[in-house]
């Protein structure tokens, strides 16, 4: 018996010595974060003051040593989380101040940077030549084109089809800074779109003009929660015509005679525009968006109205981005969009689809960003109710590939956007309803002017 107990007994002693070589102490995580700190062994110490948290082990200096390390090591969103709570715990502090500031800023929570930039010291403004906050923050301009195949069906049998033939979009907007927690973005645009429609067997031209007005706020509730209120005014014109050809009445100059000579008939012919209809519709576009910033992750909700074509429309989406190196160096999303329009009293049609991509800088100011969307895209509204799309056909897929590059220390940057997108054209054929998928492409650019 005294066998088994002298066994337990070293047992128990030798798991105490083992809890003793791994237990830390407050002095001992002091002394060697400190080091560390000297060092600039920035991996080495944000795993000890992991390891010491783990252990109920916490201090001042230790969050303060981890948010540097978090800095240099260039994780800006995991810094912004520790500077900000020993921000709170000593607001005095210039240098955390000044911490929280890039970490916001380098991090991508810019209104969270905006709000801090007031607490700032004069001696850090001027050091880092930070710009002033102005009524006036931005003006911004965009235009927009697509390439279209001519898809139309050539048989005499078709009795409807419409086929776009062009588009053409152009935008311009204005930022606002109201303080330090609330933004204002208004834009104008005009859209130009020109169909040829087969309604009944008969073959016309048919305009679509789109006069817009898109009004945004984003308010910061708190600091890495943010508020998104939009309105959008659409008007649209459509009007329907035909073209005809017709002879100028012939002048007579002198007798009849055969030959070019005076009292020819001018062959020459003018192109007479018949108009068959002509309507005007105004729609309407609300929408309540929030964001929330969690460290690495960033999540997005939104809710939207629509009342485009007559037709009551609501919008449901949820994104979530994440950023593996805790910076806008590289940062993926994921996305889902649900669209439930009204069919009639009660009556609800619904539609999704899924949004993923990823963001990555490849050179000195410059990033690339590549996105997917799949599922029913039809009449939706995206970028927090700015971009309406009015087109008739239902889009099955979309590839996106935009650039950005930054001029001038920020001041100016140039935007480009390639997307390739697969439409689902829908036609009647000797009363039969057929469909045929349509390759669409396009390229929008944008420049911006920072104040």
């Amino acid at each position: 018996m005294w066998k088994y107990a002298s066994i337990l007994i070293g047992i128990i002693l030798l798991s105490s010595h083992v809890q003793a070589q791994n237990s830390l102490s407050v002095g001992q995580v002091n002394r060697e974060t400190y080091a560390l700190y000297q060092k600039q062994q920035w991996k080495q110490l944000v795993l000890l003051a992991k390891k010491a948290i783990a252990h109920d082990i916490d201090f001042y200096y230790l969050r303060l040593r981890m948010g540097i390390a978090y800095y240099e090591l260039k994780n800006y969103r995991k810094s912004a989380v520790l500077f900000k709570k020993l921000h709170e715990q000593n607001p005095d502090d210039n240098s955390l101040k000044e911490y929280l500031y890039f970490s916001y800023l380098l991090g991508g929570r810019n209104m969270d940077a905006v709000r801090i930039q007031k607490k700032l010291p004069g001696s850090i403004i001027e050091k880092y030549r930070i710009r002033k906050l102005k009524f006036i923050s931005g003006v911004y301009a965009e235009t927009k084109y697509e390439f279209l195949d001519d898809y139309a069906i050539d048989s005499d049998l078709v009795q409807q089809q419409t086929v776009r033939n062009e588009l053409y979009h152009y935008s311009f907007g204005v930022n606002h800074k109201l303080g330090n927690r609330l933004a204002l973005y208004h834009a104008y645009s005009w859209v130009d779109v020109k169909n040829t429609v087969v309604s009944e067997g008969i073959s016309f031209d048919e305009e679509v003009i789109q006069n817009q007005y898109y009004l945004k706020s984003h308010f910061q509730l708190a600091y890495g929660t943010r508020l998104a209120l939009a309105a959008h005014w659409v008007q649209t014109e459509v009007s329907g015509y035909s073209h005809t050809e017709q002879l100028p009445n012939a002048v007579v100059q002198g007798p009849w005679v055969k030959g070019n000579g005076p009292g020819e008939f001018n062959n020459s012919v003018q192109d007479i525009k018949t108009y068959t209809y002509g309507v005007t519709q105004n729609g309407f576009i609300g929408y309540l968006g929030i964001d929330q910033d969690l460290s690495k992750w960033k999540m997005h909700a939104g809710l939207l109205y629509s009342d485009i074509d007559n037709l009551h429309r609501w919008q449901q989406e949820l994104t979530i981005y994440y950023y593996p190196k805790g910076n806008v160096k590289l940062y993926l999303w994921a996305g889902i969009c649900n669209q439930m329009e009204e069919k009639g009293k009660g009556d609800w049609l619904n539609r999704n689809y899924w949004d993923c991509g990823a963001g990555f800088q490849f050179a000195k100011n410059s990033w690339v960003q590549v996105g997917y969307n799949v599922g029913d895209m039809y009449k939706q509204v995206e970028n927090e109710g700015y971009s309406v799309f009015n087109g008739v056909n239902p889009v099955k897929n979309r590839i996106k590939v935009s650039c950005c590059q930054y001029l001038f220390k920020g001041k100016v940057s140039l935007f480009l956007l390639y997307q390739n997108q697969e439409e689902k054209n829908i036609y009647i054929e000797n009363n039969n309803t057929n469909s045929q998928y349509i390759n669409v492409q396009s390229i929008t650019g944008g420049i911006k002017w920072n104040f």
